[in-house]
């Protein structure tokens, strides 16, 4: 799912009520469309979200703000993306492709990120269903 507007952040070290105090502010403030939740402190990629905490801290986030989650951060393999989308409105994938871009000439780029994003989306749907 995307919005038309930009996604207002939340991230793993934002907790409990402080959490449900900022995702109310952010929305009475200016939040539309979507919240985006950061899934992992540290850098992009170089590791994986709890799904239990990570459960817990999306249900938060959508009760105080009812709007949809998104979440991102380090979601490289079909499998974490799968994982996500149990629990969150949106799953989000950025570095991992970017890092397809990096890889790849321009002969090969365009087959390789579909692959890539083709294997995401059917862990995402097979998820859902």
């Amino acid at each position: 799912m995307l919005s038309r507007t930009h996604g207002q952040p939340a991230t793993p070290t934002t907790l409990g009520k402080e959490l449900a105090n900022v995702v109310s502010r952010l929305v009475r403030a200016r939040a539309r469309g979507f919240i985006y939740y950061v899934s992992i402190t540290g850098t992009t990629g170089a590791a994986a979200a709890d799904a239990g905490a990570l459960a817990s801290m999306v249900r938060t986030v959508q009760t105080a703000s009812g709007l949809p989650v998104g979440v991102g951060f380090g979601i490289t393999e079909p499998a974490q993306a799968a994982a996500v989308a149990r629990v969150a409105d949106a799953v989000v994938v950025g570095s991992a492709v970017m890092r397809l871009v990096e890889r790849h000439t321009a002969g090969d780029l365009v087959p390789a990120i579909a692959d890539f994003l083709g294997r995401m989306a059917a862990a995402v749907h097979d998820a859902r269903r």
